[in-house]
């Protein structure tokens, strides 16, 4: 999310093509958190700026990945992981869970090659 989508599809595509085989896991983040971003204090604090959004994960199976793993918000709202949570980001995970856009916002990802 932190590179322009050209670079970072050339990163993942010379990864892919060094190592024979190989697995990669990373988050990403839709193209709606990307033009949100500022909404967000913790990209705000970090004074980041995020320029990749993917809305299907799948499409970076054009550069030899295979999907092995898609979690989206509703993954971590389960109810053994959010009690580590305050009561404000229990509210923000069960609200986000219920409205796809939001439950979209981000996905943490697993690739085999």
């Amino acid at each position: 999310m932190y590179l322009d989508p050209a670079d970072g599809e050339a990163l993942l595509q010379r990864l892919v093509d060094r190592f024979p085989r190989g697995e990669m896991v990373f988050d990403v983040m839709s193209k709606l958190a990307i033009k949100l971003q500022k909404l967000n204090p913790v990209v705000r604090r970090a004074g980041a700026t995020l320029r990749w959004g993917l809305e299907d994960p799948r499409e970076l199976e054009k550069l030899g990945l295979d999907l092995r793993t898609s979690w989206d918000v509703s993954h971590f709202a389960e109810p053994e992981l959010v009690a580590y949570f305050s009561a404000k980001y229990r509210l923000q995970f069960k609200v986000a869970t219920r409205v796809p856009a939001f439950r979209n916002f981000a996905h943490l990802l697993r690739y085999r090659y």
